[in-house]
Formats: C-alpha cells, structure tokens, sequence
C-alpha cells in the first residue's frame, strides 16, 4: 500500500466533500431564505393588493347603494310619479337630480304600458319602452340590471366619434293615489361614475406601483381596464381564486403567457342594494413584484461560492491532519494481513477519534483472532456433518439397492418378495425420518412450526415414545427402567411435538449406550413444574461437548463410530421444540464413559383438565373396491411405474403416462376418475396440467390429486389452490392413498 497516495486520495475527497457540503449548506440556506421571502413578500404585496381591491369594491358598493336609494325613494313619493305634480314639475325635478349627480345619463318615467311620459331634458318622451329589459325586470323584483350598451340613447347621447356609451339600470315601480302600479321610473346610470371612482382609488397607486387594476363581471369579462382589454373575457389558469373568491389574493395567469400576484375583491353590496357581482383585480406580474428577492438570491449564491472556495481550503489543511494517521492505521493492517506483526502500533494523532479508532481495531483484532479457533471448529463440525450425512444415506440406500438388485435376477417367491418389500419399506421410512428431522429444524429455525397446544399428559406423550423407541431399546439388550409419577401431570403442549422430544431422548440413550446397558425414564412434579429425565449409563460428554451439546451437527467422539447413526440434529431440535414450549432442556454428564442425563422442564397446567384423547390409530387400509379408472403422470418412470402396480393391487385399472402431453391426450379419449400427478414435470408442470384436465369434457368431478416431494404447508395450499383435491408427500402413505382409492372407487361415466 502506497500510504502517500492514500493521504492524497483521502485529503482530495475530504476537500471535495467540505466544499460540496459548505456549498450545499448555502444553497440550501438561500432556497429556504429564497422561499421564505418569496412567501413573505407575496403575502404582504397579496394582502396589500386584496386591500386596495377591497377598498375599490366598497366605494363602488356605496356609491352604487346611494343611486339605488335615491330611485328607490323617488319611486315611492307620490308627488313625483304619481299625480301630485304636473309634467313640467316632475321634468324639472328630474333635470335638477340629473345635475346634481351627473352620471345619471336619464331619467324617466313611463305609465303602465311602459311609454315614457316624462323625463330629463324630454330624451325619449313618447318612446315604447315595454320591451327593455330593465323595463320587464321592475316588476320582476330585479331593480339592478349589469352594465350594457343602450343603442338609442347612445344615438342621442354620444358625441360623434365617441367610444359606445355603457350603462347600468335602476328601476323601480310606482303606484297611484289607489295603491295601484301605474308605472316604473327608470335610470340610467353612465359607467363613468365606476371609472371615476376606480382612477380616484386606486390610480395614484397603479401609478406608483406600476400595478394594474380591472374590474370584471360575473363571467370574468372585462368591465374597466385598459383599453384593449374591455369587453374581453379573462381565463384564469391557475387555481381560479381571483374569479371565484370573496375577498383575498392569489398567483394567477390569464392565458397571455405571463404570471402575476393578484388580489381581488368581489362586490357584496351595500345594506338594501344587492350589488352588481363585479370583481376589482389588482395584479402585477410575478417577476417585478419577486424582483427584489431575486436579487437578493444572486446575492447569498455568490456569497456562498466565496464560502464554498474558503472550505474547500480549511478542509485540505484538516485533511491532511486526519489522513496522516489514517494512513498508518492502514498500513498496519495490511502488515497484519500478511502476517508480519500482530499487533496495531502506536498511531500518535491530535484527534481522540483517531485514538478510538485504533483502540477498536485492536480490540476487533483480538476478537478475530479468539474467533478464529471457533471459526475452524464449526468447519470441521460442517464437514464432519456432510461426511454423516453421505454415510447415514449410503446406509438405506444400499439395502434399497441390493433389494431391488435381487427382485431383478430372479421372480421372487411371496415369502421373499414381502421380505424385500418390508426391507424396504422399513429402509425408506429411516430416510424420510432424517429428513424431517432436517426440515423440522429448518422450520424452527424460520419460526415456521405452530405448535397445537392443548391440554397434555405426559404419562401419554411417555407411553407413546417408548413404543417407538422400544424396538431399538430391545436389540441393543438394554434395561429401560421407568419411574411415572402416578398422578396425572398436565401441560399446555402439542402432543406429536413433545412425543418427538422424549422420543428422541430415549433414542439418543439408546444409541449411545453400549449394549447391555440402562436407561432411566423419570417423570415427577418439582416446584410446579413437570420435569422429566432421561438417565443412562452410556458413553458420556466430555465438558467441551456438553457447551455444545445443542448446537446443531454435534457429535462428541461418536464420530469415530459411525455404525451409531445420526446426523446430529435430534438435541438441537429437542431444543427449540422444548424451548417453543416455555420449557427447558438442559444436560449433565460426569464426564466420558460416565453416562449422561438430559433433563426436560415444562410449566404445567394452570387449570386441570381432562387429558387430551390419545391419538387414534389409522384406519385399516379400505378394501379396494374394483372399477374406477385411474391416470398416474411422472417423469421419473421408476414412480410412476410403482404407483401404478400399487394401484393395480389395489383393484383399479391403471394408465401411466411419462409426459404431460401424452396424459392429456389419453384423457380426451378415456376421462379417468381419479389422477395421480406428478409436480415437477419437463414441459408443463402438474399445476398447469391439473387446470388443463380439468377443463376436459367428463373431468369435473374428477379426484385430482397432487403426488410429490413438495411436503411443505406452503406447497399443500398452492396444490388445493390450482385446484387439486388432495396433497400427497412422496413418499406416498399407502394407507392414505388406498383410502382415497376407495372414496372414489365408482365407475368413470361413459363419454360418448
């Protein structure tokens, strides 16, 4: 290792992430500065802006009320549209209102047919004005009509060249000396009182500000504004607030390509007067109202490249402080590595991290070197186990071979032929139980195994463990002396698991003891608890062994006898089944050639009750009745092959098939009533194969059943979930299959 280069290497990093941190620390520090000025600056303008609006939209609403008051009162004074005053009188009170408030364009009043019979300066007098709209609205109870363009009076009114006049209408019936409606009096008022007002408000402020301010109706159509913009209609593209809101401000676009920061106010009315909904819009564009915080981020951005540059320099001086060491620190590991010292030297550092960092690795290094004798012991464990596991398999496998060799020379007699079989039989269960035991401990292992827990007894789970223990226990001679407590004892156990577990205890005695020798079986109440012990006089553990008698794949020096058997699995999943139960498992031994004694303690059962039904013997194989055609699929030729022999002795007519394809094809022609398949087929799976004959013509009700060495749980629900009835585990349990033979024994139905 070139430990100049590493320094270079880690001071170039340290001076590149300074910088980089220096200058994402300012960058992110102006966009939050950024944004909350941006925020700020937006909600003062907005609310700025909402309040001018405001204060236009209230000027409007009152001056717009005072109108609407004064037609209101006129038309309820009988003097002036009723009969109190000649013709001459009301023009001239009319006239004089129309001076007084000169935005009063006209002034008028019709009778009941809506002809004008007087108004302001004669405009109209004589004029049918029964098809107008504010006419029609008077009497509708709509006395406020929108801005409009009034075509005959602007003829009258408008000076030549003008822009077209606008207007809004006041309206109001009157009644007679009788009570009667005997016509409406109607105004007229000019737009200009609204521009007025809003060039009075708000034009020193546009001014100054280079705002913009509209005033917009209902439909966002421009009322007031600049010039190309009257009469246009506003689409807002953002969120619509300032067209849908009462009063406030929002960031809106308008469809001209550009954003601005609007407030907006929309007329309320004022007490009595219902307003017109109009909209005042005070807007200006986003990027003059945000210019100054724009110019304050150049500002912290260029700030920060000066900051970022002035790190990335103090980072270099403390990268090379830190690195030095560093670089020692990895040149002494690399010593270790290769075996040249075994120590970590003194690294003489300013920084207590640095000094941390060598007292940790010499503390690591310690620590591996402690570990490295448990490292090799576990390997030599994993092999010794592999090299078990070939023996333990060669010894069923070879029997199984000479079997099938002798069944081959010659046709065996029924004597012989039973004889093989059972030794075969009994070979193949020997395997299947090495493998459940391995795939119990991996069950565990993954907290797969649940438990059924239900009231136990003991003196049961005992009886039944000795039975299977006892043929062992007899060929070796030995004395299996028991001492039961007489009263029953009680635990919250699954009964199969706990039969496991003393099952396997005795086994372990049994091998382990050499011929001739004896067993104790224990069980008693101690402390509340049950406590049941296993004694024998056997070969004994040494104390290394007893540390890891638990442990998976241990076996003392029986290894060096391996006509003992097993794979040293048994205790470890003892263990976890005990342990899986609340319980302890625990062993002693005075030493080699001393005997061992293993020690099971369970919590009893906080409430007696009754003891749980011993487990009921299979039913005998069913007589197999005849008829009932059966299809068994497997590509392994040798299964398939045996599982129809042993269907045909069963009484059934049998079709093996080797391939997926070719059961198909045989089904369509022939729909058997009962199928055997196979999983894991070339080609197509059993999963796929079962779907596909069941959609055949004749095989609806056909018993499907799934034949493989897929035993898990998971693998039973995904074989009903495909839709198979039934799940069988190779190898396949006669008693089970004959059962469901039986179940099914009826004659396939006849396909035409």
């Amino acid at each position: 290792m070139n430990r100049t280069a590493g320094s270079t290497r880690i001071s170039t990093q340290l001076m590149l992430v300074f910088a980089a941190l220096a200058l994402a620390i300012v960058l992110v520090l102006a966009l939050v500065l950024n944004r909350l000025a941006t925020e700020r600056s937006e909600d003062e303008l907005g609310h700025q802006f909402a309040e001018i609006a405001l204060q236009t939209t209230d000027k409007l609403d009152r001056t717009l009320f005072e109108r609407y008051r004064e037609v209101r009162l006129l038309s309820i004074q009988a003097g002036l549209a009723g009969g109190g005053l000649d013709v001459a009188a009301k023009r001239r009170f009319l006239e004089e209102m129309q001076k007084t408030y000169p935005y009063y364009a006209w002034l008028g009043i019709t009778d009941p047919d809506g002809r004008v019979l007087v108004s302001a300066n004669r405009l109209l007098e004589g004029a049918d004005v029964s098809a107008r709209p504010w006419y029609a609205n008077a009497f509708k109870g709509k006395h406020l009509t929108d801005v409009h363009e009034a075509v005959l009076l602007s003829k009258l009114l408008q000076p030549a060249g003008g822009e077209p006049m606008r207007f809004i209408d006041i309206a109001f019936p009157y009644r007679d000396a009788a009570g009667r409606v005997a016509g409406v009096l109607g105004a007229h008022l000019s737009i200009d009182w609204a521009r007025d007002i809003e060039q009075s408000v708000m034009r020193p402020l546009l001014t100054r500000r280079r705002l913009e301010a509209l005033v917009v109706g209902p439909e966002m159509n421009v009322i007031i504004g600049p010039a190309q913009m009257v009469g246009t209609r506003l689409v807002p593209g953002g969120k619509g607030l300032a067209g849908t809101g009462q009063n406030g401000y929002a960031v809106e676009s308008f469809g001209d390509g550009k954003t601005y920061l609007v407030g907006y106010s929309r007329s309320q009315g004022h007490s009595f007067a219902p307003g017109l909904d109009w909209t005042v819009l005070v807007r200006q564009e986003a990027s003059e109202a945000y210019a100054p915080i724009a110019e304050f981020r150049r500002q912290v951005i260029g700030i920060g490249l000066v900051i970022a540059l002035l790190a990335a320099l103090l980072a270099a001086l403390l990268a090379r402080r830190i690195s030095q060491p560093l670089g020692v620190l990895a040149e002494t590991a690399r010593r270790i590595e290769a075996g040249e010292i075994q120590d970590i030297e003194d690294v003489r550092g300013g920084y207590r991290e640095i000094g941390m960092l060598r007292i940790a690795l010499r503390s690591l290094i310690v620590k591996l070197q402690a570990n490295e004798g448990a490292m090799r012991q576990a390997a030599r464990r994993k092999d010794e186990f592999l090299a078990t596991l070939a023996h333990e398999l060669r010894n069923p496998l070879a029997p199984i071979s000479v079997a099938a060799e002798l069944l081959s020379l010659a046709p065996p007699d029924a004597a012989q032929q039973k004889r093989y079989g059972a030794m075969i039989g009994r070979q193949v269960r020997h395997m299947t139980d090495m493998i459940d035991d391995l795939l119990d401990v991996a069950r565990v292992t993954r907290g797969e195994i649940k438990l059924d827990r239900r009231p136990t007894s003991l003196q049961e789970v005992v009886a039944e463990a000795v039975e299977q223990v006892m043929p062992l226990v007899s060929s070796k001679k030995h004395l299996l002396a028991q001492a039961i407590a007489p009263a029953p004892v009680l635990v919250p156990g699954d009964r199969t698991r706990l039969v496991q577990v003393v099952a396997n205890l005795l086994n372990n005695a049994a091998k382990y003891t050499p011929e001739g020798g004896r067993i104790d079986l224990v069980l008693s109440i101690d402390g509340g608890r049950a406590r049941l012990r296993v004694r024998d006089n056997g070969i004994g553990m040494s104390a290394d062994l007893i540390e890891h008698a638990f442990e998976l794949f241990t076996q003392e020096t029986r290894k060096t006898d391996l006509s003992l058997g097993g794979l040293g699995v048994g205790l470890a999943l003892s263990k976890q089944l005990v342990t899986l139960h609340e319980g302890e498992l625990t062993v002693r031994s005075a030493g080699q050639g001393m005997g061992s004694e293993f020690t099971v303690s369970l919590p009893l059962l906080d409430e007696f009750a009754p003891p749980s039904t011993p487990g009921q013997a299979r039913p005998a194989p069913a007589e197999a009745p005849p008829g009932g055609l059966v299809l068994i699929v497997d590509d392994n030729t040798d299964a398939a092959d045996t599982l129809g022999l042993l269907a045909c002795s069963l009484g059934h007519e049998v079709l093996v098939e080797y391939g997926p394809l070719a059961a198909l094809e045989r089904a369509r022609l022939r729909p058997p009533r009962i199928c055997l398949l196979d999983i894991g087929m070339p080609v197509m799976d059993g999963y796929e194969l079962a779907g596909r004959l069941r959609a055949l013509p004749g095989m609806r009700d056909a018993l499907l059943v799934a034949v493989t060495g897929y035993s898990q749980e998971d693998d039973r629900r995904r074989a009903l979930g495909a839709g198979f009835d039934e799940h069988l585990a190779k190898p396949v349990d006669i008693e089970r299959l004959s059962a469901l033979l039986a179940a099914r024994s009826r004659p396939a139905a006849e396909t035409v």
